[in-house]
């Protein structure tokens, strides 16, 4: 693994992140008028991704051959820079490599008092055993990773469990079966 303390100019990566999240903003919007600024936008959008790669990825990946899994710790902006679509080489990063984000749990422990590690909930419910699954290969990643968790499925992994994960928890992770409603 690879460490890189420094990007060097991050103002100018956040300013691109912002860009990009701009024109994203711009492209989804359901202004009529806006329709026709469709291409425009996308070829700004691609601009910035261009940009981003280049300032990210090229100094970090070495050119010559591409790796088979690429694993990111960002920090600050960098947690909205969309790595897995940045250009290299020609295509988005994630078409010749696993792309991995991981949140700085390590990291920001040490800076959020009484918060600790993380708690993961799988409640799949009659039926639904890839719920749970899912919750016990999330929690065996957190491990892995030296991160204390607490990991609840079944009935463990009730409305109490949340409450209490939520106050005491840096990081909560729900698996299940879910329906919004605005209310």
């Amino acid at each position: 693994m690879t460490l890189i303390p420094h990007f060097g100019r991050f103002s100018e990566v956040d300013h691109l992140i912002q860009l990009f999240h701009y024109q994203m903003g711009v492209r989804g919007s359901l202004i009529p008028a806006l329709s026709d600024y469709r291409n425009l936008i996308g070829a700004r959008a691609r601009d910035h991704l261009a940009a981003l790669g280049a300032l990210l990825l090229d100094p970090v990946l070495d050119a010559g051959r591409p790796p088979t899994s690429v694993r990111i710790l960002p920090y600050g902006s960098l947690f909205r820079a969309p790595f897995h679509a940045l250009p290299w080489r020609g295509s988005p990063l994630i078409e010749p490599c696993d792309v991995a984000i991981d949140p700085c749990i390590r990291q920001t422990t040490e800076t959020t008092g009484k918060r600790r590690g993380a708690w993961v909930l799988g409640f799949g419910g009659t039926g639904l055993n890839a719920v749970e699954e899912e919750a016990r290969q999330v929690a065996a990643a957190f491990a892995f990773d030296a991160i204390p968790v607490e990991l609840r499925t079944g009935g463990f992994a009730q409305k109490e469990a949340l409450r209490q994960a939520a106050g005491s928890a840096l990081v909560v992770h729900v698996s299940c079966h879910a329906v919004y409603r605005a209310e």
